[in-house]
């Protein structure tokens, strides 16, 4: 991946002159930053090197520029820190990207990743777009923090949002490439062309690359070269490159040798290795040019001394030591009389006659061997067989005289020197038939046929859902929160609750890590250690006399079966042991542990219901057999401090997530905890963040039958990343 963040930031545009508070202070620094636009750096360094002095935040971070290219002063890196840094201590968040900077890459300073990780963080953290990118970049790849592509894409989504060009490139790319995000090509195109609108020439060369092979969005290869032209224009040598290519196959424009060569130049002479590899071989050929070997080998040692292999060995057939010039560059031959050399000069002409006479002869016997030939090449499959998507096949050709080309379905693939071949290729579902081609020098042709064949999978395709992780970010520790956990699936007297003893075993780990509750300030009860004795003790004996008054948050996670009552004004939660048909004797009303929970004052109480009302189970057996159809629960007030989030509506079924084998509230709710329902990337999750986050699969999985329901307080902050 192209590193896609080289602008350091600035203020020359669009300035904020929150740091000016003096009004001949605003002046003067406009004067220096019109100066500094129309290229008079020095009456610019007149007008801010004053302010700098006197601390001028945003003059001191423009110096530590200047310092930094040289404009109007001479270049001194250690200069640009100093000034770079009074600024940034200022809060100037240009100024601490620009530190940042300067740490990571060891210029003024010694280089030090920690130090630019933290200066990047200042700036991302005042809302920098610039400084959020860089954050970004580092956590991409590891450089002072543990590598997270996940926290990679939420700061490069930060910038990428606030028009960054340089981030819109970088998100899209981890959309293209499935880093810290799900693979979408879709949705790569749409940052690709964002980049792309603005003038970045790497997002310009990377949609043209989506249009070229039809990623995200219909393949055009009009429309990748209209990209790449437009990267090729700014001098992006990749981008120069793939529109020689295009102009050299004819795709999307004309074919055009002279355009071809033109654009492979431009993209060798900025040091392009395939570029050069690939003007060696159109001087090597003649093509569009005057055939010059000088100047293919010019370009082939260009190209092998980047370490390209391709041109190292073509060099090599040449009889090219491509070393040869390095090696001579430190050690020079001595200089040798002047009858020596001419005699060493007759030796080497004598040899080269040599040389060109057997190869004369060696040309004509072939051109004669060619003229007879009568024999086509001998061509044989040795063997074929499907890996995954692919098909491959192994063969061999000889021929009296020697193989010219080998082509299969017209296109012409490799052998060795052996005349032993593999290809591979993609086959479609149903197989294909390919017509392998073997020609010789005299044009004679043998030509065989080879079926592959790939079945259809068996396999009937699922849906699959992401395993639950409360591990992967961390929040701080709430030494004044409780919870009460409960789960019952498996009922003593009712139809069981599928899952719902795994979701409160899970949930258990999330209220530890994500809502911050210290362990030995979480009870939970499963199953048959949730009977109605158990779940009121869990409230009367250990919850409320473990609540501060004014200083506890309390949570409460239950899931199973609940029931309304027959008039649908009160809504039960059933116990291990309860009984439908005793509904008032046997389970435990909502109302009533609200009441009692509220009675001794606490903070705050926030409850997660995996549970509905209707007279359904997750598995849509009936609790009460007989029992109408759809009694609704009546809305019901909750006591002040309270914030309730239920599984479904009063009416409506709450139902299990077969394939993650969770209650589906219960899984929505535990993933949104992770950090997928911070909808804005503040690092914290309001209960509206992940009632809507929750709201919005459980509906699509469910079809619309279901519909989680939030009462209380919305803006209540539930999880608080570090």
């Amino acid at each position: 991946m192209k590193r896609i963040r080289n602008i350091f930031s600035v203020l020359l545009l669009g300035i904020s002159l929150m740091m000016v508070s003096a009004p001949g202070f605003s002046a003067d620094f406009q004067k220096g930053l019109d100066a500094y636009n129309l290229g008079d750096y020095q009456a610019a360094l007149r007008e801010w090197r004053p302010l700098a002095k006197q601390g001028n935040a945003d003059a001191q971070n423009n110096l530590g520029r200047m310092y930094k290219d040289g404009r109007g002063v001479a270049q001194s890196h250690t200069e640009a820190v100093k000034w770079f840094r009074k600024s940034a201590e200022q809060g100037n968040a240009d100024a601490q990207n620009n530190l940042g900077r300067m740490y990571e890459d060891g210029r003024g300073a010694a280089q030090s990743h920690t130090e630019a990780v933290k200066w990047f963080r200042k700036s991302a953290e005042q809302g920098r777009a610039a400084g959020q990118n860089s954050l970004g970049w580092m956590y991409d790849h590891g450089l002072g923090v543990a590598q997270s592509h996940t926290e990679a894409v939420q700061w490069y989504r930060k910038a990428a949002e606030q028009d960054n060009a340089d981030a819109q490139t970088n998100l899209g790319w981890m959309y293209e490439h499935g880093r810290g995000v799900a693979q979408s090509h879709t949705e790569a195109l749409q940052w690709y062309r964002k980049a792309a609108e603005q003038g970045d020439a790497t997002g310009q060369r990377y949609l043209g690359r989506m249009y070229r092979w039809g990623r995200g969005v219909v393949q055009s290869l009009t429309e990748a070269v209209k990209w790449y032209r437009k990267a090729a224009e700014q001098g992006d040598a990749t981008a120069l490159r793939h529109l020689g290519w295009m102009y050299d196959a004819g795709l999307g424009v004309a074919q055009s040798d002279t355009e071809m060569v033109k654009w492979y130049r431009k993209a060798a002479e900025q040091g392009d290795r395939i570029a050069q590899n690939s003007l060696g071989l159109i001087f090597e050929h003649g093509r569009g040019v005057t055939q010059s070997y000088t100047e293919a080998v010019k370009w082939y040692r260009k190209s092998a001394e980047q370490g390209d292999e391709w041109s190292q060995n073509r060099l090599k057939k040449m009889g090219i030591d491509w070393t040869k010039r390095q090696i001579a560059k430190v050690e020079p031959k001595a200089v040798k009389p002047a009858n020596q050399v001419n005699a060493d000069e007759s030796e080497r002409v004598k040899e080269l006659e040599k040389r060109l006479a057997l190869l004369e002869a060696q040309t004509k016997q072939t051109e004669q061997a060619i003229a007879s030939d009568t024999q086509p090449p001998s061509l044989r499959i040795l063997g074929k067989y499907t890996e995954d998507e692919s098909g491959v096949f192994e063969g061999s050709v000889t021929d009296n005289v020697e193989v010219a080309e080998l082509l299969v379905n017209g296109r012409p693939i490799a052998f060795d020197s052996s005349g032993r071949f593999t290809h591979k290729e993609y086959l479609p579902l149903g197989g294909s038939e390919l017509t392998i081609v073997a020609i010789d020098r005299a044009g004679l042709k043998s030509t065989e046929t080879v079926r592959l064949n790939r079945e259809a999978p068996k396999q009937i395709a699922k849906v699959s859902f992401d395993s639950l992780n409360p591990t992967t970010r961390y929040v701080k520790s709430n030494g004044n929160a409780i919870a009460l956990v409960v789960g019952v699936a498996d009922y003593e007297k009712t139809t069981g609750a599928e899952y719902a003893d795994r979701d409160a075993q899970v949930f258990y780990d999330y209220a530890r890590l994500k809502l911050g509750i210290p362990k030995e300030r979480i009870q939970m009860l499963i199953n048959d250690k949730a009977d109605v004795v158990g779940m009121l003790s869990g409230i009367n004996k250990w919850l409320k006399r473990s609540v501060k008054q004014g200083q506890s948050d309390v949570y409460i996670f239950f899931a199973g079966h609940g029931l309304a009552s027959d008039d649908g004004d009160t809504a039960y939660l059933i116990p291990y042991d309860g009984a439908p048909d005793f509904l008032e004797r046997t389970a435990i009303s909502r109302d009533e542990v609200f009441l009692e929970v509220s009675s001794v004052n606490p903070r705050s109480v926030t409850v997660f219901l995996d549970t509905c009302y209707s007279g359904d189970t997750r598995g849509e057996t009936r609790l009460i057999d007989g029992r109408p159809l759809n009694i609704k629960l009546q809305e019901q007030s909750l006591p002040e401090g309270f914030t309730v989030l239920t599984a479904a509506g009063g009416d409506q079924i709450a139902k299990p997530l077969k394939e993650a084998q969770h209650g589906m509230f219960s899984y929505f709710l535990m993933k949104g905890m992770e950090g997928d329902a911070d909808s804005n990337y503040d690092n914290a999750i309001t209960a509206r963040e992940l009632h809507a986050f929750v709201k919005q699969n459980v509906i699509q999985q469910s079809g619309g039958s279901q519909v989680p329901e939030l009462q209380g307080d919305a803006e209540r902050v539930l999880v608080r990343f570090r």
